[in-house]
């Protein structure tokens, strides 16, 4: 990951950290220690152990980065199924996923959008996606040789 990801990844964590709800995500999860649920997860994470993966750079792309972000909230929605306290998750999460497109500055498409090169931004699979790789895309403006960039 390159310098400029690194820092709007550590951005994006600290807008997690300023949010109100951020402090039961920051610790390791009590849940972890009890096996009958964390037998079923597929990995404990927290946003202390991501800051200190992020501080290590053990991410060599943004998408490992987004990928143990998303595994916070679905560990809590796994441990938290019909609880009222797995809406704080929720809410979390749904900031999560709003600072992250305006950090790196994600503009979603629909089906009509003219996309002349690159792929296209998939809500239901929340990543780029071409031949399953995480790309940009190259969205036509009302003049065909001026394509804007969508990042």
């Amino acid at each position: 990951m390159g310098t400029k990801e690194q820092v709007q990844c550590e951005f994006l964590l600290l807008q997690l950290y300023c949010h109100s709800e951020s402090s039961f995500f920051a610790k390791i999860p009590y849940y972890y220690y009890i096996k009958e649920i964390s037998q079923n997860l597929k990995e404990p994470m927290w946003l202390d152990k991501i800051k200190n993966r992020l501080k290590e750079r053990h991410y060599p792309r943004v998408e490992g980065f987004v990928q143990d972000m998303r595994l916070i909230f679905q560990n809590h929605r796994a441990s938290y199924k019909y609880n009222d306290f797995g809406l704080m998750g929720l809410r979390l999460e749904a900031e999560f996923e709003k600072v992250f497109k305006e950090v790196f500055a994600i503009q979603e498409t629909n089906e009509s959008s003219p996309v002349v090169y690159g792929c296209r931004w998939d809500p239901g699979n929340s990543l780029w996606e071409q031949n399953s790789r995480p790309l940009c895309a190259v969205k036509v403006d009302s003049n065909p040789l001026l394509p804007r960039v969508l990042h």
